[in-house]
Formats: C-alpha cells, structure tokens, sequence
C-alpha cells in the first residue's frame, strides 16, 4: 500500500512565509474588495494545498527546437 508523503519542514516553513506574505498584502487598505477577495483566496488555496505552485512549472513545455 502506497503512503502519501508528508511535507517537510522546509516545505512547510515556505508555506508559512508565502501565507504570511499574501496575509500582509491583503492588509493593504488600498486593495479593492475584489483585490482583498482574490488575496484570501489565494492565501485558502495555498493553506489547504490547491495552490499552483509555478516554480515547479516547466517554462520550455510545448516548445519545439
């Protein structure tokens, strides 16, 4: 039976900086309501895992030389 591995506490410290980061932004009284929505959102998907996470993501896919 295949386990599922857990983060590690790096990965989790990254979460823990990036939710901290998003959290202050939205902090920003200047942000319209639809920035401040967008801003939570982002910080809900990356707290429960559904973030996109585009540094993982290959820049050179569909590219043909």
């Amino acid at each position: 039976m295949a386990q599922t591995a857990s983060p590690t506490k790096a990965e989790l410290t990254g979460t823990l900086d990036e939710l901290t980061e998003l959290l202050e932004e939205a902090l920003d009284p200047e942000l319209t309501r639809e920035e401040l929505v967008d801003k939570v959102k982002e910080a809900a998907d990356l707290a429960s895992g559904e973030a996109e996470e585009p540094e993982e993501e290959d820049e050179d896919e569909g590219e043909e030389d």
